[in-house]
């Protein structure tokens, strides 16, 4: 029973850049990945400032959760960090600040309101 305000990101360049280059995220604020068609994906952290967390979702349902998720240090090289992905395809992501995903779990159903886009 949680609830995020979130900003979308449906555009390569979009998702390309996340919530890469700033400093913070507001509580309860997040981040929603909308792929279509389903897929498998891979993210990193380039360019973040602060941990995440990840929260894989497949049909309204989340399959899998990559908890505190370090930014990088400002001196790893793009080719050296690491790469996060789920165990199966997604449709959307939820980045959201790391330890927001407590008591979150594989199965917990995921409503998204008030968006056309999705």
């Amino acid at each position: 029973n949680k609830s995020f305000s979130v900003e979308l990101a449906l555009t390569d360049d979009q998702q390309a850049l996340g919530l890469g280059e700033r400093d913070s995220l507001a509580k309860n604020a997040g981040m929603l990945f909308v792929f279509k068609p389903a897929r498998t994906s891979t993210f990193w952290m380039k360019d973040m400032r602060f941990n995440l967390d990840i929260v894989w979702i497949f049909e309204g349902k989340i399959v899998d959760i990559s908890r505190n998720v370090p930014a990088p240090k400002s001196d790893t090289k793009p080719e050296n960090m690491p790469t996060y992905s789920p165990k199966t395809e997604i449709d959307n992501v939820l980045e959201i600040n790391a330890g927001q995903a407590d008591g979150m779990k594989i199965g917990d159903r995921v409503e998204i309101v008030n968006s056309s886009q999705v």
